[in-house]
């Protein structure tokens, strides 16, 4: 037996707005900097880079599928050994490929357009009155504050990493679009400038970090 018309239309719209579901959990603390094999260290400053394992770890991490959407996702890990501060800014963050081409870090508003849950789901209430579609559109706003929230605390924002043994991991997402299936392990690597502090004693300097990813 068929259902009606608009118990068909009650179910879609809750099997699509049930999809419209957030979670993720926080950056694995053993990744460390020191730990990866690709890691560079200058001035007593760690830096490596490391890659999600596929869906599942973008899943895990990051609650969406980055890569579906354009965005090859990084995992970014510092590590502070040395005697000064260092000033990283996200202007100072670049992908590199093979053949000549710079993508700048993605800014939060970018990537949380790009991975955000849409609304159209809610559509599919229209049918059966207003207050469904409001409740359906309501869910998914609610989801997205939560995947804005995540976003924002694990994404990186310009970062002063102090001496004294300290660690900091983050996330940066670089929008390759189509590209990003083109390049495999070996055609980019990332480009970290940073800024040691100056001391009374010695002048501050700008350090560049090239790194491939594992």
């Amino acid at each position: 037996m068929k259902l009606p018309i608009r118990a068909s239309l009650a179910l879609v719209a809750v099997l699509a707005t049930g999809c419209a579901h957030f979670e993720a959990s926080p950056l694995a603390p053993h990744w460390t900097a020191s730990s990866q094999i690709g890691q560079q260290e200058i001035s007593g400053l760690s830096i490596a880079a490391r890659t999600l394992d596929g869906m599942r770890e973008e899943n895990e991490y990051i609650g969406r599928p980055a890569r579906d959407r354009g965005f090859l996702p990084l995992v970014l890990l510092f590590e502070n050994t040395g005697d000064r501060a260092f000033l990283i800014r996200r202007e100072g963050i670049k992908l590199e490929t093979a053949d000549g081409k710079t993508y700048p870090a993605a800014e939060l508003s970018e990537i949380y357009d790009g991975l955000r849950f849409s609304k159209g789901a809610a559509l599919w209430g229209v049918p059966l009155g207003l207050f469904p579609a409001f409740f359906m559109g309501s869910r998914i706003s609610e989801q997205n504050e939560k995947l804005l929230e995540d976003l924002n605390a694990k994404t990186f924002h310009d970062l002063r990493l102090f001496r004294n043994p300290r660690s900091y991991n983050s996330l940066a997402f670089f929008d390759l679009n189509e590209r990003l299936f083109e390049l495999g392990p070996g055609d980019f690597w990332l480009s970290v400038e940073v800024e040691k502090d100056a001391t009374p004693e010695a002048p501050g300097e700008i350090l560049l970090f090239r790194l491939t990813t594992e």
